[in-house]
């Protein structure tokens, strides 16, 4: 005999799968802030260079009209300190005629010989020029001096003033021939030796009058001036 078995149950139908509910779209991200460079640190700037101060001295011949009955030759010794553009200074030195000057139309036919000596302080403009290697020297002249006159065959001749005073202008061209250099750069800086040529004109503020035997027989004359070559150098 067989034991009577039970029915299986029916099994179940699978459901059919839910439906997955949407994701939630990504919201979308904020762009992150780039990070700022840092500032580089600045270089630490150069000092402002201060206005250069330059002491010179130089010489010259020099040939002056309008001082003496003739032309005076001689020469000059200065010292000057120059300020960026602007220049002092102060000079010595004279001159003296070649020849004796003969009044032929004055009484005793005076031979007359004569020598100055003045100090002369001047107040330049400087105006560079060829990159430095030459400059032009615009200057204004003050001068001083004592006249010296002699007359050959008179006994006592006689300066009614003998006091030489003047103002004048002068123009100087200077052209350095050695010059200092930079360190490295190899552009010349500034002339140490160089030559310089000039030209002054003006006039006299005291006119002075010789007198010879009673006679005036030469009053200087309102302009005066001369020329004058030289050299230069800069100390160091």
């Amino acid at each position: 005999t067989a034991v009577p078995t039970a029915p299986k149950p029916p099994e179940p139908k699978p459901e059919p799968p839910k439906p997955e509910p949407p994701k939630p779209e990504p919201k979308p991200e904020a762009p992150k802030p780039e990070p700022k460079p840092e500032p580089m640190p600045e270089a630490p700037k150069p000092a402002p260079k201060g206005v250069p101060w330059s002491f010179s001295v130089t010489g010259a011949g020099t040939a002056t009209f309008g001082q003496a009955p003739a032309f005076l030759l001689g020469g000059r010794l200065g010292v000057r300190v120059d300020h960026g553009p602007l220049r002092l200074g102060l000079e010595g030195g004279g001159g003296t005629q070649t020849a004796p000057v003969t009044f032929a139309d004055r009484r005793g036919a005076p031979a007359v010989e004569a020598s100055l000596l003045r100090g002369n302080l001047l107040a330049c403009a400087l105006v560079p020029l060829l990159r430095g290697r030459a400059q032009l020297a615009t200057c204004a002249v003050g001068s001083l001096g004592s006249l010296q006159v002699r007359a050959r065959n008179v006994d006592v001749p006689r300066l009614r003033t003998p006091i030489a005073a003047a103002a004048a202008g002068r123009a100087q061209l200077e052209v350095g021939l050695l010059f200092a250099h930079d360190a490295g750069g190899g552009e010349a800086r500034r002339p140490v030796f160089g030559v310089e040529v000039g030209a002054e004109l003006g006039a006299n503020v005291v006119r002075t009058n010789l007198i010879v035997n009673g006679d005036v027989i030469w009053t200087a004359p309102i302009l005066q001036g001369g020329l004058s070559v030289g050299l230069f150098g800069t100390l160091p």
